[in-house]
């Protein structure tokens, strides 16, 4: 029993020192604690942890334009935390909103003061960022009916990504 005591203090202690890693299992996988692990992993400049916040089809989708570009999809992902990008603290987060394997989180732009929908799907049990699917809503707003490209390998046009709208 002493021992069990023991145990408790010190992991309370270091819960409200900020011990990230015990905090991480404290919470339950939610997309607010994927975004929150993704900007974490940026601004350690860690890819292996920024990938793996991220959906499969965000991959997809970022292997595609980093080809597009002569580049590796880890190039692409270390460039894009540089400089004005990064993010020096966890943004604002509101509204989290889960039906079934997808999920909404409104995230505050910093730049414009303005709620933005982060949109989440659940893969092998896990909430990912789905910037795939977040873009292609920004899209849709603005110019209509839009799908986001095609960035399988399978394209017909060779590097380039087909533009096809899907049916």
């Amino acid at each position: 029993m002493k021992n069990y005591k023991i145990l408790l203090v010190a992991f309370i202690a270091c819960a409200l020192a900020g011990c990230t890693q015990i905090q991480n299992l404290m919470q339950p996988k939610s997309p607010t604690r994927t975004m929150k692990n993704f900007v974490e992993a940026s601004q350690k400049k860690d890819v292996e942890g920024v990938k793996k916040t991220l959906s499969s089809s965000t991959i997809k989708m970022m292997e595609g334009l980093a080809k597009m570009q002569g580049k590796t999809l880890d190039q692409t992902i270390k460039e894009s935390d540089a400089g004005e990008n990064e993010y020096k603290q966890a943004p604002e987060m509101r509204n989290e909103k889960i039906e079934g394997d997808t999920a909404t989180l409104e995230v505050k732009n910093e730049k414009t003061s303005e709620w933005d929908t982060l949109y989440f799907v659940k893969e092998s049990d896990e909430w990912k960022i789905a910037l795939d699917k977040s873009l292609e809503e920004i899209f849709k707003k603005s110019l209509g009916d839009w799908k986001m490209p095609n960035f399988d390998d399978s394209t017909t046009d060779g590097d380039k990504p087909s533009t096809e709208k899907k049916p």
